[in-house]
């Protein structure tokens, strides 16, 4: 008759334990017809956890309506127990629910929750990747499955998590090189805006924008007591977001603090900056504007009702202006019997990088600029430094020829 097993200690282990290569230790047992498996690094604790279960099992205390949970009825539980509690940001929580909503619900989220495995998170993560999804976009998948499961797990509704290790099948791909707009393309940019006559009244968010880096929602969320003349600086501390607010419903626009730590910064006011920024408040001092968050004397304006400039709106004003100014440049281009020098649709973020690259090109210390965009590490300014010093290289080359 064979002895008892052991573990790796040299103790020998109940009947139905068993230890994995990986450490843990490994119970199971048949209730009912059904087959359990439970695990855990301690023995001790293993067998507190099988006692419990069969506990539960032989009286009935296992309820059903968790047992049976489909994955989507635990994400629903999950967001509202563990992520409505005013520790998440708005802009996560919608984050989350959307990644939820677009790219997980549709293929496992009828599934039982316990019936999930890697090789179901494995197959989501080839198929979304399949329709052309970038990495990151899966990564954000993959981040509230891992902490939907990871919660799953510590209330014992399932064993293990079946996204550990998913995001390993998936190759990393590289991230699309930012464009950045020549120093003419910007002054052309700049000129036009300044002399149409329906958009000249954004010129000095542009301005600003072009002459700052800062984002988007930075931009948008500036308030006139951020803005000290005296100084000659700029004090961003807050951004704003207009999102779909998918636990409430409709559209909501908020205050946040800034993106990370480093967000929260002082910016020096070039003088052209300075200038906009003067006969931006003397244009709109009179105009009354609606709250947010119980702020109201925010810079930058939508209409003539005072109304706060949101990011969505930006990101759909640049194509509209970028359209007519190169029917414009057509139209010119026919009557001067030349070539159009069209410009190509650019995003906010791209007048960022704009900005990056014309701080590089003048030779300024990456970490002053680091400390200007409000960048969490000088990782990611070193990341615009190697593109554009590249294209540095290439001129200082020619000066040799």
């Amino acid at each position: 008759m064979a002895g008892k097993r052991l573990d790796k200690n040299g103790r020998k282990l109940p009947d139905g334990v068993s230890q994995r290569p990986d450490g843990r230790y490994m119970a199971r047992f048949t209730f009912q017809g059904k087959r359990y498996t439970l695990y855990d690094m301690q023995l001790s604790e293993l067998k507190r956890k099988v006692n419990k279960k069969r506990y539960e099992l032989e009286n009935g205390l296992m309820e059903k309506s968790y047992s049976d949970l489909t994955v989507d009825q635990w994400f629903r539980k999950w967001m509202k127990l563990y992520r409505t509690n005013g520790e998440y940001k708005f802009a996560t929580l919608q984050t989350q629910l959307a990644s939820y909503d677009y790219y997980v619900k549709e293929y496992i989220g009828g599934m039982k929750l316990s019936d999930v495995r890697q090789i179901h998170v494995v197959e989501l993560f080839h198929s979304l990747s399949a329709k052309g999804l970038s990495y990151n976009t899966i990564c954000k998948a993959d981040s509230v499955i891992s902490a939907m499961f990871r919660d799953a797990v510590a209330n014992e509704l399932v064993e293990k998590n079946p996204a550990a290790g998913a995001m390993k099948s998936i190759k990393k791909t590289s991230r699309k090189v930012k464009k950045a707009l020549s120093e003419d393309q910007q002054e052309r940019f700049l000129r036009f805006v300044k002399g149409d006559s329906y958009y000249q009244k954004y010129y000095s968010f542009y301005v600003v924008a072009f002459h700052t880096g800062m984002r988007v929602g930075e931009l948008c969320g500036l308030t006139w007591d951020n803005v000290d003349f005296e100084r000659a600086t700029i004090h961003v501390n807050k951004t704003l977001m207009s999102r779909e607010d998918r636990i409430n419903g409709g559209q909501k626009v908020v205050l946040n603090s800034p993106k990370t730590r480093k967000s929260d910064r002082n910016i020096p006011m070039l003088p052209v900056v300075k200038n906009v920024l003067k006969q931006q408040r003397e244009n709109t001092q009179h105009i009354g504007a609606p709250e947010i968050d119980g702020i109201s004397d925010f810079v930058f304006r939508s209409d003539r009702e005072g109304n706060v400039l949101k990011p969505r709106s930006v990101y759909t004003m640049l194509r509209r202006i970028v359209g007519k100014m190169n029917e414009k440049e057509i139209e010119e281009a026919v009557r001067e019997e030349r070539e159009p020098e069209l410009l190509e649709n650019f995003s906010p973020h791209e007048i960022r990088h704009t900005f990056t690259t014309r701080c590089f090109e003048k030779g300024m210390n990456p970490k002053v600029i680091s400390e200007i965009l409000g960048h969490a590490g000088m990782q990611m300014t070193l990341g615009v430094y190697t593109h554009v010093s590249e294209d540095m290289k290439a001129v200082e080359m020619s000066l040799l020829g």
